[in-house]
C-alpha cells in the first residue's frame, strides 16, 4: 500500500505523529464535554467549531460561563436559587387582649401564681410578707387609750359648760329648780347677784364618761365591762347604769392606775338569752358641796349575746393565765380585719412551758356569732400576738373571738357601719 500511495518513509511517519495527536485530543476533548454536560453547560463544538481545544481551555470556558449564569443582586435584593429576588417584609400581627405579642407571634400569658400566706403574714403586692406589729403606747393618767392613741377623757371645763344639756338628768334639774326657789323665797334676784352666777355656772360644769358603743359575750361567759369617767371639779363620781338585766352587777372603784371613777358592769347571760341584744344606759353624777347632782349626758351600750363557745380541751390548764383583745378594727381603705391583743402568763409558769405553747399553738381568730374560722395569729415571747385578715366589708364579722389554750377573748369590731348604726 505505501507503494501504491508513493510515500516517502519520512511522510510515512509524520503521518503517524498527525494520527496519534489527534487521538490524544478526542480523548481530552470528551473528557472536558462531561464536565460541561454535569453543568448544564453547552457543547464544546459551540465555541471551538474545530474540534482542538485543550482541558484547560474547557475548565476556563466553564468558569465563564457559570460567572455569566450568577448574577450580582443590589441591596435590598437578594440571591435566591441563583436569582435576585427582594425579600418581603413581615407582618406584625395584631393581638388581642389577654394576648401579647412574643417574637411577632400572639400569644396567652400564663395566669401569675397567688401565693397562700401563713398567718401572720400578708399578701402585698402578690407577695407573702410579715407585716409590724404596731406599738401600742403605754398612757399616764389621766389619758386612756383610745385607737391606738393616748387622749384625756374629757373636754375643758369651759367646753363643758358650753355643752350642758339641762334635760339630761332629772335630779338635776330638780335640784336647780329647788335652789332658784330658796334663792326667789330670800328675795334676792339671781341676775343680780355675781355670787349667785358663779356658782349656777359652776353648777353646770357636767362630768364625761367613756364607754364603748358596742360589746359582745357568748351565753354561759361572764362580761366584765369597764366604763370611766372624769370630772374637771374633782368631785365625787358614781356611775349609775339601767335597765341591768337579771343578774348583772355594777361596782363602782377608782381605777389604781388611772386615778379615775370607774365602775365594772359584771354579768353572765344564760343559755337562752343567745341572740338578744340589750341597751343599758349609762352615767356618771357628780355630786357637789351643796349636795347638788349633776349628771352626764348618758351613754348607751349594746351587748350583743352570742352562741355559746365550744368546749376546750384546755379549759382547765392555768399555764395562760388570760388572754385579750387589746383592738379590733376594720379599715375600709385596704379592706382588712386588724387585731391585735396579749396573753398573760401564770406568774408560776416557765420559760419551757411557755415556749413550747408558743410553738404549738398559734391564736385561732374566729366569728364570734357564726364560729367560722377567719385567721391564725403567732404569738411572741412576751405574749402578744397580731394578725390582718384580707376581708371585703360585707363578709367582715362584728365580733371576733380570739382562742388559743383554752382562754378565749371576745371584741366588737369597729369601723363598720352595718355593725354599729
Amino acid at each position: 500500500m505505501i507503494k501504491h500511495l508513493h510515500l516517502s518513509p519520512k511522510r510515512i511517519l509524520l503521518t503517524l505523529c498527525l494520527s496519534l495527536a489527534t487521538n490524544l485530543l478526542a480523548t481530552e476533548a470528551f473528557a472536558t464535554q462531561k464536565i460541561m454536560n454535569t453543568y448544564n453547560a453547552p457543547d464544546c463544538k459551540a465555541c471551538h467549531a474545530g474540534g482542538r481545544y485543550t482541558k484547560a481551555e474547557g475548565k476556563a470556558g466553564l468558569a465563564t460561563f457559570l460567572a455569566a449564569q450568577t448574577p450580582t443582586c443590589t441591596a435590598p435584593q437578594v440571591l435566591q436559587n441563583n436569582v435576585c429576588v427582594t425579600p418581603s417584609t413581615p407582618t406584625i400581627p395584631t393581638c388581642t387582649a389577654p394576648q401579647v405579642l412574643q417574637n411577632n407571634v400572639c400569644v396567652t400569658p400564663s395566669t401569675p401564681t397567688i401565693p397562700t400566706c401563713t398567718a401572720p403574714q400578708v399578701l402585698q403586692n402578690n407577695v407573702c410578707v410579715t407585716p409590724s406589729i404596731p406599738t401600742i403606747p403605754t398612757c399616764t393618767a389621766p389619758q386612756v387609750l383610745q385607737n391606738n392613741v393616748c387622749v384625756t377623757p374629757s373636754t375643758a371645763c369651759s367646753q363643758q359648760t358650753a355643752n350642758f344639756d339641762d334635760d339630761s338628768d332629772d335630779e338635776s334639774d330638780d335640784a336647780l329648780e329647788n335652789e332658784s326657789e330658796d334663792d326667789n323665797d330670800d328675795g334676792d334676784d339671781e341676775s343680780d347677784n355675781p355670787k349667785k352666777k358663779a356658782k349656777s355656772a359652776s353648777s353646770k360644769i357636767v362630768p364625761t364618761l367613756t364607754a364603748p358603743d358596742k360589746v359582745s359575750v357568748h351565753a354561759g361567759e361572764t362580761l366584765h365591762l369597764a366604763v370611766t369617767a372624769f370630772d374637771c371639779k374633782d368631785r365625787p363620781i358614781t356611775i349609775l347604769a339601767a335597765p341591768l338585766p337579771k343578774g348583772a352587777a355594777l361596782n363602782n372603784s377608782i381605777d389604781p392606775e388611772l386615778h379615775m371613777p370607774k365602775a365594772v358592769l359584771t354579768w353572765t347571760p344564760p343559755l337562752t338569752a343567745e341572740g338578744q341584744a340589750l341597751t343599758i344606759t349609762l352615767k356618771a353624777v357628780a355630786s357637789g358641796d351643796d349636795h347638788q347632782k349633776i349628771a352626764s349626758a348618758p351613754l348607751a351600750v349594746i351587748i350583743d349575746v352570742l352562741p355559746p363557745l365550744p368546749v376546750s380541751a384546755n379549759a382547765a390548764d392555768t399555764l395562760v393565765s388570760s388572754n385579750t383583745i387589746s383592738s379590733a378594727r376594720y379599715n375600709t381603705s385596704s379592706q382588712k380585719l386588724v387585731l391585735q391583743g396579749k396573753l398573760v402568763w401564770d406568774n408560776n409558769s416557765t420559760a419551757a412551758e411557755r415556749l413550747a405553747v408558743i410553738k404549738a399553738e398559734t391564736v385561732a381568730i374566729t366569728d364570734a356569732a357564726t364560729n367560722a374560722a377567719l385567721a391564725n395569729a403567732k404569738v411572741a415571747k412576751n405574749g402578744a400576738w397580731h394578725v390582718s385578715v384580707a376581708l371585703r366589708a360585707d363578709l367582715a364579722p362584728c365580733s371576733v373571738d380570739a382562742i388559743v389554750h383554752g382562754k378565749s377573748a371576745i371584741k366588737a369590731v369597729t369601723g363598720l357601719k352595718r355593725c354599729n348604726p
